[in-house]
């Protein structure tokens, strides 16, 4: 939603899907890290193998809702043609035979030969992208942009889990790298999904804490839709642009308060999710 509100914004480039290729397993700040340690030559060349096969693949374009009256393509396609990926890789191959390992410089400029022509086409200030994982990732990608700004978007957490229940998807992945979300595979609950809402939410509170305040803005979803204005305004403050043309409305659907129709949900929490509910004004919630 957040997304399509700054796309109509002409200071704001917009990437439609999540563009997952910065902070997946295997994804470019994999690669970087490759380079870091014992056997960083090996490992590098053996991460490159890996995020060029997924590059070529998922990250590229993927179907979603397969087999449906709904079915879709997502990806980088939307937004690149072939051509500009395809040079975009043969570089960063460039980079890496040239220095053994992927720099932070030449993993930057791998991201801005993809994106800038974007920027320059709607002539705009800078992109913007969504992908969830960036949540768990803010250090390391702080570490490639120091002066990206984050905005930390949150929904009730008794909405996101009934919403994960229906959908059996995680939004984001376990991760071997981030050991709090191992726990969080296979079928889901709604006890389950609130304990991942609660715990991936603190992971990204830790990370965010330590950026520079300038650099980073909570959002609560419920007030983008029941405070467009006030919220609209406190965004284009954050992100410094243009206050002469306001944002896109919000359009889809928020489905604000779904749970509330949720046999499953309850009135009780573990003590983590109940602190989460608590501390981000959703309920006066009550701890087991």
């Amino acid at each position: 939603m957040l997304v399509r509100m700054l796309g109509g914004h002409p200071d704001v480039a917009a990437i439609k899907w999540e563009t997952q290729f910065l902070v997946a397993t295997n994804g470019l700040l994999d690669l970087v890290d490759a380079g870091r340690g014992d056997r960083a030559v090996v490992r590098t060349r053996q991460m490159l193998r890996r995020f060029l096969e997924r590059m070529n693949a998922h990250w590229w374009a993927r179907t979603m809702r397969g087999g449906t009256s709904r079915e879709y393509e997502a990806g980088l396609c939307a937004d690149l043609d072939r051509d500009t990926l395809d040079a975009a890789l043969a570089d960063l191959g460039t980079s890496i035979e040239r220095d053994t390992v992927l720099t932070t410089d030449a993993a930057r400029q791998f991201t801005s030969s993809l994106f800038d022509d974007i920027v320059q086409t709607q002539q705009a200030k800078f992109w913007c992208e969504k992908t969830p994982a960036n949540l768990i990732n803010v250090t390391r990608l702080h570490e490639l942009y120091p002066q990206a700004r984050f905005i930390h978007i949150v929904r009730d957490g008794r909405d996101v889990a009934s919403s994960m229940c229906d959908n059996q998807f995680w939004p984001i992945a376990a991760s071997n790298r981030v050991t709090e979300t191992e726990p969080f595979r296979g079928h889901i609950t709604f006890e389950k999904a609130l304990a991942y809402w609660a715990t991936l939410l603190k992971i990204g509170e830790q990370q965010l804490a330590t950026l520079p305040k300038d650099l980073r803005l909570d959002v609560r979803l419920e007030d983008i839709v029941n405070d467009e204005e006030a919220t609209s305004s406190h965004i284009q403050r954050f992100l410094k642009l243009d206050p002469a043309t306001p944002l896109a409305r919000p359009k889809g659907k928020s489905n604000i308060g779904r749970a509330a129709d949720d046999s499953a949900a309850t009135e009780s929490y573990p003590p983590l999710v109940a602190d989460m509910l608590a501390r981000w004004g959703y309920c006066n919630a009550h701890a087991q």
